[in-house]
């Protein structure tokens, strides 16, 4: 599996050997001998000898659409018609390492709640181990991490799925979309997305209205790719970015003055980068706040399946002295 780190690695590296007047297919040779990921080294080969017999470098690339996108691809393509492909392969280097890194950040934040789940699950069960010995003690314990990571497993094969089948694939992205705070959540990385797709495909050249249409296409959001198609008749009319986006509920008036504000000045790639870094930062403070939440909610959960054991062993203690009497 060749991960978004190591595509936007690719990227980066191909981006300079080609600032420094490296041709395309010497480019691509030094990357496929540097390289120590052996599926991405098969593929840029296969690119190489695709160009070699003739083809560009976009529909080279485009037989391994498994790999690179249809925006990548076109990012790519706008760089080999302008002649500034470096400039294209460092946009989308960058707007990879961007994703990589909401990613990391994301899992880094919700390793110590996991971790604090399964904590929830051992703990609890230690005075069987004492008590009653190892067997019971494995028999509480699998029960609750089979439950877990079956439920765990559960959701996987739902989202796989559902990524699989388009119309199911929308249907559950509307539902993401108003659960209380994930639909905030995903919205949040679906925004981030659609501004770094753009200000890639519109800094290396691409015009308004498609890079609109392909940005909302590839930001990963049913929901909000429909809301932003609806104003492409606008933006066709000549009207411009800050009163059609106005319009959309899903970007609060900060972001539209940043986004008026590069249009006036004539810096909109910039301002879109801007955009997608607020939104960043927007993400990390809620990332921040869930992972101060779910270690509390954990703790209570623990606390109150604790004093059920408490209670229901006094409750059996009693039982037995009434019996007594």
């Amino acid at each position: 599996m060749i991960t978004q780190k190591t595509l936007s690695n690719f990227y980066h590296e191909f981006g300079t050997l080609i600032r420094a007047g490296v041709n395309i297919l010497q480019a691509l040779r030094s990357l496929s001998n540097s390289t120590s990921h052996f599926q991405l080294k098969k593929i840029i080969r296969g690119v190489r000898s695709e160009i070699e017999k003739g083809a560009s470098l976009t529909k080279a690339m485009g037989i391994y659409s498994n790999v690179f996108s249809p925006l990548q691809l076109r990012i790519v393509e706008i760089g080999e018609i302008t002649g500034k492909l470096d400039k294209s392969l460092f946009k989308i280097g960058d707007n990879l390492e961007r994703n990589y890194r909401l990613q990391t950040k994301l899992i880094t934040g919700f390793l110590y709640p996991v971790l604090l789940l399964h904590a929830a699950i051992f703990i609890p069960a230690l005075p069987a181990l004492v008590l009653e010995g190892f067997l019971p003690f494995l028999k509480i314990v699998a029960t609750k991490i089979i439950l877990l990571y079956g439920i765990a497993l559960i959701v996987v094969l739902i989202v796989k799925i559902s990524n699989r089948i388009e119309g199911l694939k929308k249907i559950f992205q509307y539902i993401l979309s108003y659960l209380p705070i994930i639909g905030s959540f995903t919205k949040r990385l679906s925004i981030i997305r659609f501004m770094g797709n753009l200000s890639a495909l519109h800094g290396a050249g691409e015009n308004m209205v498609e890079a609109v249409s392909l940005s909302a296409e590839g930001c990963g959001s049913t929901p909000l790719a429909n809301s932003i198609l609806k104003i492409l008749p606008e933006i066709e009319r000549g009207g411009n970015l800050t009163s059609a986006f106005s319009k959309l509920r899903f970007f609060p008036s900060m972001a539209i003055e940043m986004l008026s504000t590069g249009e006036e000045s004539g810096r909109i790639d910039d301002m879109l980068d801007k955009v997608a870094e607020y939104y960043e930062i927007e993400h990390e403070t809620i990332v921040k706040r869930l992972v101060i939440l779910l270690p509390v909610l954990v703790y209570f959960a623990v606390a109150l399946y604790i004093a059920s054991i408490i209670i229901s062993s006094y409750m059996g203690y009693f039982g037995q002295m009434d019996s007594l009497f």
